[in-house]
C-alpha cells in the first residue's frame, strides 16, 4: 500500500519502556479511555495476551532497525472486546520518549 492510500483509525505515540505517551484520532472508542486514562499505561496491556512476546519482539525488532514491517495484531479492551488491527511502527524523534 503505497503512503498516500494508507487508513489509520488511530494512533499512539510510545515511549522506549512501551507507554502510551500520547494519542490520536479514534483511540478513545477502540481502547475505552480518554487520552489522561491511556497515558503512562503500557500499550502491551492492550494485546491479546497470546500476542503479547511477539508483540515484544516486534518491538525489538523496531528499535534496531529504526523501522518494522506492518502486523496484524488483535487488541482486547473493554471497549470493544477482541478486534484484529493492522498496524506498522517507526522510530519517532530523539527526546520524545
Amino acid at each position: 500500500m503505497d503512503q498516500g492510500s494508507e487508513k489509520w483509525e488511530f494512533s499512539l505515540l510510545v515511549d522506549q519502556a512501551g507507554r502510551v505517551l500520547e494519542a490520536r484520532g479514534l483511540f478513545e472508542l477502540y481502547l475505552g479511555g480518554k487520552a489522561s486514562q491511556i497515558a503512562g499505561r503500557p500499550l502491551l496491556s492492550f494485546f491479546d495476551e497470546a500476542e503479547r512476546l511477539p508483540f515484544l519482539r516486534y518491538m525489538a525488532r523496531l528499535l534496531v532497525r529504526g523501522q518494522a514491517e506492518p502486523v496484524s495484531a488483535t487488541l482486547r479492551t473493554p471497549a470493544v472486546g477482541i478486534k484484529r488491527f493492522s498496524m506498522a511502527a517507526k522510530v519517532g524523534e530523539a527526546g520524545r520518549s
